[in-house]
Protein backbone atom coordinates (compact mmCIF):
# COMPACT_ATOMS: atom_id res chain seq x y z
CA UNK A 1 0.00 0.00 0.00
CA UNK A 2 1.35 3.39 -0.77
CA UNK A 3 2.44 5.44 1.85
CA UNK A 4 -0.55 7.91 3.00
CA UNK A 5 1.65 10.77 1.99
CA UNK A 6 1.02 9.66 -1.69
CA UNK A 7 -2.88 8.68 -1.50
CA UNK A 8 -3.49 10.45 -4.61
CA UNK A 9 -0.43 8.42 -6.11
CA UNK A 10 0.08 4.31 -7.38
CA UNK A 11 3.52 3.10 -5.75
CA UNK A 12 4.72 1.25 -8.63
CA UNK A 13 8.50 -0.12 -7.78
CA UNK A 14 9.22 -0.80 -4.05
CA UNK A 15 12.55 -2.40 -2.91
CA UNK A 16 14.98 -2.82 0.08
CA UNK A 17 17.93 -1.16 -0.77
CA UNK A 18 20.21 -4.54 -0.41
CA UNK A 19 17.98 -4.79 -4.52
CA UNK A 20 19.11 -3.21 -7.31
CA UNK A 21 17.19 -0.50 -9.18
CA UNK A 22 17.63 -0.75 -13.11
CA UNK A 23 16.29 1.97 -16.28
CA UNK A 24 13.54 -0.38 -16.60
CA UNK A 25 12.11 -0.26 -13.32
CA UNK A 26 12.09 3.41 -13.89
CA UNK A 27 10.54 2.94 -17.02
CA UNK A 28 7.54 1.14 -16.06
CA UNK A 29 6.70 4.00 -13.45
CA UNK A 30 6.35 6.58 -16.33
CA UNK A 31 2.71 6.19 -17.28
CA UNK A 32 1.90 9.94 -15.11
CA UNK A 33 3.44 13.06 -15.84
CA UNK A 34 5.05 12.76 -12.23
CA UNK A 35 7.16 10.71 -10.82
CA UNK A 36 8.25 10.61 -6.90
CA UNK A 37 11.40 9.41 -5.85
CA UNK A 38 11.80 8.31 -2.27
CA UNK A 39 13.34 6.30 1.02
CA UNK A 40 10.97 4.98 2.75
CA UNK A 41 11.69 3.11 7.03
CA UNK A 42 9.40 -0.06 6.62
CA UNK A 43 10.38 -1.23 10.43
CA UNK A 44 8.54 2.44 11.08
CA UNK A 45 5.45 1.74 9.15
CA UNK A 46 6.45 2.68 5.83
CA UNK A 47 7.31 6.33 6.89
CA UNK A 48 8.96 8.23 3.95
CA UNK A 49 11.68 9.91 4.94
CA UNK A 50 13.12 11.73 1.90
CA UNK A 51 12.19 12.36 -1.13
CA UNK A 52 11.49 14.53 -3.95
CA UNK A 53 9.20 14.77 -7.10
CA UNK A 54 10.15 15.10 -10.74
CA UNK A 55 8.25 15.65 -13.87
CA UNK A 56 8.69 11.83 -15.40
CA UNK A 57 9.49 13.40 -19.19
CA UNK A 58 12.32 15.13 -17.62
CA UNK A 59 13.49 12.45 -15.72
CA UNK A 60 13.39 10.05 -18.33
CA UNK A 61 15.90 12.21 -20.24
CA UNK A 62 19.23 10.65 -19.81
CA UNK A 63 21.98 13.54 -18.67
CA UNK A 64 24.99 12.00 -19.14
CA UNK A 65 27.26 14.69 -17.31
CA UNK A 66 28.84 14.66 -13.64
CA UNK A 67 26.38 18.14 -12.52
CA UNK A 68 22.77 17.88 -11.68
CA UNK A 69 20.27 19.83 -13.32
CA UNK A 70 17.58 21.84 -11.42
CA UNK A 71 14.02 20.90 -13.13
CA UNK A 72 12.18 22.01 -9.69
CA UNK A 73 13.06 25.11 -7.83
CA UNK A 74 15.79 24.03 -4.67
CA UNK A 75 15.99 20.52 -6.11
CA UNK A 76 18.46 18.92 -8.72
CA UNK A 77 18.18 15.70 -10.29
CA UNK A 78 20.15 13.61 -12.33
CA UNK A 79 19.33 10.11 -13.92
CA UNK A 80 22.97 8.92 -15.70
CA UNK A 81 22.60 5.62 -17.08
CA UNK A 82 25.90 3.76 -15.92
CA UNK A 83 25.85 5.56 -12.36
CA UNK A 84 22.95 6.45 -10.66
CA UNK A 85 19.82 8.06 -10.25
CA UNK A 86 19.05 10.30 -7.80
CA UNK A 87 18.59 14.19 -6.22
CA UNK A 88 20.39 16.55 -4.16
CA UNK A 89 19.97 20.02 -3.45
CA UNK A 90 22.79 21.23 -5.45
CA UNK A 91 23.81 20.95 -8.37
CA UNK A 92 27.20 19.52 -7.65
CA UNK A 93 27.41 15.62 -7.61
CA UNK A 94 30.01 12.79 -7.05
CA UNK A 95 28.94 9.41 -8.99
CA UNK A 96 30.92 6.78 -7.10
CA UNK A 97 28.85 4.90 -8.83
CA UNK A 98 26.01 6.53 -6.67
CA UNK A 99 26.42 10.35 -4.92
CA UNK A 100 28.71 10.21 -2.09
CA UNK A 101 28.95 14.06 -2.04
CA UNK A 102 29.04 15.28 1.49
CA UNK A 103 27.60 18.91 1.07
CA UNK A 104 24.19 19.37 2.17
CA UNK A 105 23.89 15.40 2.47
CA UNK A 106 20.79 15.25 4.70
CA UNK A 107 19.17 16.44 1.40
CA UNK A 108 20.74 13.79 -0.92
CA UNK A 109 18.96 10.51 -2.36
CA UNK A 110 20.82 8.39 -4.76
CA UNK A 111 20.41 4.71 -6.04
CA UNK A 112 23.41 3.07 -8.32
CA UNK A 113 22.05 1.88 -11.69
CA UNK A 114 21.90 -1.67 -11.63
CA UNK A 115 24.01 -2.45 -7.89
CA UNK A 116 22.17 -2.85 -4.73
CA UNK A 117 22.82 -0.02 -1.99
CA UNK A 118 22.81 3.78 -1.97
CA UNK A 119 22.11 6.45 -0.37
CA UNK A 120 19.01 8.39 1.75
CA UNK A 121 20.71 11.49 3.66
CA UNK A 122 24.28 11.93 5.32
CA UNK A 123 26.63 8.71 5.21
CA UNK A 124 25.92 6.29 7.75
CA UNK A 125 25.06 2.76 7.85
CA UNK A 126 21.46 2.06 6.45
CA UNK A 127 19.56 -1.05 7.02
CA UNK A 128 19.44 -1.91 3.82
CA UNK A 129 15.99 -4.42 4.33
CA UNK A 130 13.96 -2.05 6.07
CA UNK A 131 14.91 1.03 4.20
CA UNK A 132 12.80 1.29 0.87
CA UNK A 133 13.68 3.07 -2.37
CA UNK A 134 10.32 3.63 -3.66
CA UNK A 135 8.94 5.49 -6.38
CA UNK A 136 4.79 7.04 -7.28
CA UNK A 137 3.64 7.81 -10.04
CA UNK A 138 1.31 11.05 -9.78
CA UNK A 139 -1.45 12.65 -11.90
CA UNK A 140 -0.91 15.88 -12.84
CA UNK A 141 -3.19 17.22 -10.61
CA UNK A 142 -1.13 16.59 -7.36
CA UNK A 143 1.26 19.19 -8.25
CA UNK A 144 -1.81 21.80 -7.47
CA UNK A 145 -3.06 20.57 -4.43
CA UNK A 146 -5.88 23.07 -3.10
CA UNK A 147 -3.71 24.70 0.05
CA UNK A 148 -6.97 25.82 1.49
CA UNK A 149 -7.88 22.28 2.44
CA UNK A 150 -4.31 21.62 3.50
CA UNK A 151 -3.43 21.41 7.18
CA UNK A 152 -1.37 19.93 10.44
CA UNK A 153 -3.26 17.23 11.99
CA UNK A 154 -0.28 16.03 14.55
CA UNK A 155 -0.01 17.23 18.21
CA UNK A 156 2.41 19.99 19.47
CA UNK A 157 4.14 17.43 20.96
CA UNK A 158 4.81 15.36 18.02
CA UNK A 159 5.77 19.03 15.89
CA UNK A 160 8.15 19.60 18.79
CA UNK A 161 9.81 16.19 19.22
CA UNK A 162 10.01 15.69 14.92
CA UNK A 163 12.34 18.74 14.37
CA UNK A 164 13.70 17.04 10.80
CA UNK A 165 10.10 17.00 9.71
CA UNK A 166 8.76 20.36 11.29
CA UNK A 167 10.45 23.95 11.63
CA UNK A 168 8.40 26.68 13.77
CA UNK A 169 9.22 30.13 14.51
CA UNK A 170 7.70 33.65 15.15
CA UNK A 171 5.68 35.81 12.41
CA UNK A 172 7.74 38.76 13.60
CA UNK A 173 5.83 41.92 11.91
CA UNK A 174 2.89 39.87 11.10
CA UNK A 175 2.37 38.30 14.57
CA UNK A 176 -1.16 39.47 16.04
CA UNK A 177 -0.94 38.37 19.75
CA UNK A 178 -3.32 36.28 20.96
CA UNK A 179 -4.41 35.29 17.32
CA UNK A 180 -1.66 34.42 15.51
CA UNK A 181 2.15 34.05 16.86
CA UNK A 182 4.20 31.45 15.41
CA UNK A 183 4.33 29.56 11.90
CA UNK A 184 5.00 25.96 11.55
CA UNK A 185 6.53 24.38 8.48
CA UNK A 186 5.65 20.87 7.80
CA UNK A 187 8.17 19.12 5.25
CA UNK A 188 6.09 15.65 5.53
CA UNK A 189 2.73 17.25 4.24
CA UNK A 190 0.37 15.82 2.08
CA UNK A 191 0.06 18.79 0.39
CA UNK A 192 3.56 19.59 -0.16
CA UNK A 193 4.91 18.27 -3.97
CA UNK A 194 8.24 18.55 -2.53
CA UNK A 195 9.53 17.43 0.60
CA UNK A 196 12.37 19.61 0.45
CA UNK A 197 9.97 22.46 0.18
CA UNK A 198 7.87 22.71 3.32
CA UNK A 199 4.61 23.85 3.66
CA UNK A 200 4.38 26.43 6.42
CA UNK A 201 1.55 27.51 8.46
CA UNK A 202 0.22 30.00 10.60
CA UNK A 203 -0.77 28.67 14.01
CA UNK A 204 -4.23 30.05 15.22
CA UNK A 205 -4.08 30.31 19.00
CA UNK A 206 -8.46 31.60 19.71
CA UNK A 207 -9.50 28.04 18.16
CA UNK A 208 -6.34 25.59 17.75
CA UNK A 209 -6.27 25.67 14.53
CA UNK A 210 -3.47 25.67 11.61
CA UNK A 211 -3.81 27.94 8.14
CA UNK A 212 -2.09 27.35 5.10
CA UNK A 213 0.49 30.57 4.67
CA UNK A 214 2.64 28.99 1.65
CA UNK A 215 5.27 27.20 0.61
CA UNK A 216 8.81 27.77 2.54
CA UNK A 217 11.27 28.24 -0.19
CA UNK A 218 8.36 31.39 -1.37
CA UNK A 219 8.14 32.67 2.17
CA UNK A 220 11.77 32.61 2.22
CA UNK A 221 11.86 30.91 5.79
Amino acid sequence: MANSIYSACSLCMDKPYSDTVTEDDLTRCAYWPNLVLAAANTARGNQVILSAMIPTSALMSYINTWTATEVVPGTFFYNHPTYSVGFSPTAGIHLNPYDDSAQNCSERLSWPIGQPGGRAGCAGELDMFSLHKQVFACPATWLCPEKSACTIDVSWDTILEEKGTFSIGGLGAEMIIGKEEVWVCDKANACSPNHMNALCFKYQERNRTFNSWGFQSDLGL
